[in-house]
């Protein structure tokens, strides 16, 4: 069944062929479902391209997609400005687990002292935008995902890896790293 049609246009959607799995409780890749979009960011109209998949079976999570890969992409984001000391960690407490503030309080304090050997490092690093160039997802469950993203900062490639946790109704980061 194509399912694109339904789909707001942000989303396209994948699904292979309808495949019994060979293995009891694996799912077979007919089962799972693949969301593929783009966000709008504020850097000359560009748009960061986003793909998330669905490991697991059962229902789809379209609807939730591009606003969970918006989330990821936010906090990636402002855990880059927490590293780089331009974002107090409290402002993210509404969106951010307190063991998660804790880790990056503790590797921005790392990092700071590593730069104050490179200045003209600590410069790009610092005063440069963040700007998000691609994200790379899977719903773990219906309740869990892991976005990989790639943020750029004075031209620089880093890599970032976000898990979101739903607690009740709300989406929360529980692991931030960046390298």
């Amino acid at each position: 069944m194509d399912r694109s049609s339904s789909m707001p246009s942000q989303f396209a959607y994948h699904q292979s062929e309808h495949r019994q799995s060979t293995y009891d409780g694996i799912p077979s890749p007919g089962d799972l479902h693949v969301y593929e979009g783009s966000l709008a960011v504020g850097f000359a109209g560009g748009a960061v391209p986003y793909h998330i998949a669905c490991v697991f079976p059962g229902d789809s999570f379209a609807d939730q997609c591009h606003s969970l890969a918006l989330h990821a992409c936010r906090i990636a984001c402002y855990t880059a400005d927490v590293l780089r000391g331009r974002l107090d960690p409290d402002r993210l407490r509404k969106v951010v687990t307190d063991e998660c503030l804790d880790r990056m309080r503790l590797m921005a304090r790392l990092l700071d002292h590593h730069m104050l050997k490179d200045k003209r490092m600590l410069d790009s690093f610092t005063r440069m935008p963040v700007v998000p160039v691609w994200l790379n997802g899977m719903l773990v469950n219906p309740t869990s995902l892991e976005m990989d993203s790639a943020l750029t900062i004075g031209g620089v490639i880093y890599l970032s890896n976000v898990k979101l946790n739903r607690f009740g109704g709300i989406w929360k980061c529980t692991f931030a790293d960046m390298g």
